[in-house]
């Protein structure tokens, strides 16, 4: 992985090995627990040459609150800047939110700030159609931009 648009050294240029984690659960009760999802994002960190410098967790937060009540995924998207991260990376995209509107504000606050999403299941991960498709904050952004 190479530097794209800003680097370590607060130029504004983001280094693409070093990632951002983002962890969430909505009960105790899930299968894909923090610490399975902690071990997913470093094992992608290890197998892709990253940097997983932080890693910013919701617990008990359901992926259809509204952005205000989500402090871990709030830490995230400032990490981003504050470590010139590249990457912000979750296990799912469904951790990262339900609720389309909300993926779909996370997404552009992510790409204004030089960074990518990328999911460790790998899907949406692509800018093809295919993976454009699968990402619903993708298409709920280009439904938004044809609305007249």
């Amino acid at each position: 992985m190479k530097a794209r648009n800003r680097d370590k050294r607060g130029t504004g240029k983001t280094d693409l090995q070093r990632v951002i984690g983002y962890v969430r659960v909505s009960s105790n009760d899930q299968r894909l627990g923090p610490e399975t999802q902690r071990v997913a994002l470093e094992r992608w960190c290890a197998a892709h040459g990253g940097q997983l410098v932080l890693t910013c967790i919701d617990r008990g937060v359901s992926g259809g609150a509204a952005l205000d009540q989500r402090p871990g995924l709030l830490a995230a998207l400032a990490a981003l800047k504050q470590h010139n991260a590249a990457i912000l990376l979750v296990a799912r995209r469904d951790r990262l939110a339900r609720d389309t509107l909300i993926a779909a504000l996370v997404e552009q606050h992510a790409q204004q700030l030089g960074a990518a999403i990328r999911a460790v299941d790998g899907n949406g991960n692509t800018d093809t159609p295919e993976g454009v498709l699968l990402r619903p904050a993708e298409r709920a952004l280009e439904r938004g931009r044809r609305s007249p």
